[in-house]
């Protein structure tokens, strides 16, 4: 009998692992009562390598599509003058340096003959208010941020509201806003703080059927 079936490899990835991957294997294992069917590491690390990353993608998206259907119904998902408040955090990471990498991301150099090193830019859609993650983006480090920020919230529970990463431009929205699209922006950290509210803008348009939110009064 096959013991490592999809359900049970990707239920390993998702339970994570701060140990070596034996140790999380026995572990998991051990907790099901099936200790006579311990697989090799090896084995179950060819196995996950079958995985495809957009069944993660799925499984957040159902996730957080559930959060706020059971939630929303009780009144439970929290707000922010009926907005939900969505954040972007990003960070540079550091890849492998095979040809695949190299191609779909980006090479970054300096003055030291062959110090190379293969980066991407990785960013997470964060509902603040439910610690909730919505979305994330992995791109070549040269994308522009604003783009990383065009991730489609996730569920309903209020219109999103935008708090801006650091780097946001602190001259205020752009122009050129669609009509019937609402606008609230919160500003960064290192906004001007005698002219609040500005920053990065984001669209206020209702995802879940519920048409534009009004802007709130400053």
């Amino acid at each position: 009998m096959r013991v490592l079936t999809w359900p049970v490899v990707l239920v390993l990835m998702l339970r994570g692992q701060k140990v070596s991957l034996q140790t999380a294997v026995n572990k998991f294992f051990s907790a099901l009562g099936r200790v006579w069917e311990v697989v090799t590491a090896s084995a179950y690390s060819q196995a996950r390598q079958k995985v495809q990353p957009e069944m993660f993608v799925h499984l957040n998206a159902v996730a957080c599509e559930e959060y706020y259907a059971r939630y929303g119904a009780e009144d439970a998902v929290m707000l922010w003058h009926g907005h939900r408040v969505l954040g972007m955090d990003g960070s540079y990471l550091n890849l492998p340096d095979p040809v695949e990498t190299r191609r779909e991301f980006s090479v970054q150099t300096n003055h030291y003959p062959g110090a190379e090193q293969v980066q991407a830019l990785a960013s997470v859609l964060y509902d603040l208010r439910n610690d909730v993650g919505l979305s994330a983006a992995l791109g070549p480090k040269q994308d522009d941020p604003s783009g990383l920020r065009a991730q489609r919230p996730i569920g309903g529970g209020g219109d999103p509201a935008a708090l801006g990463p650091k780097q946001d431009d602190p001259v205020g929205p752009k122009p050129g806003a669609s009509s019937g699209t609402s606008m609230i922006a919160i500003g960064p950290k290192q906004d001007d703080p005698a002219q609040p509210g500005r920053g990065v803008a984001a669209s206020a348009k209702s995802d879940c059927g519920l048409g534009p939110a009004p802007v709130p009064a400053h």
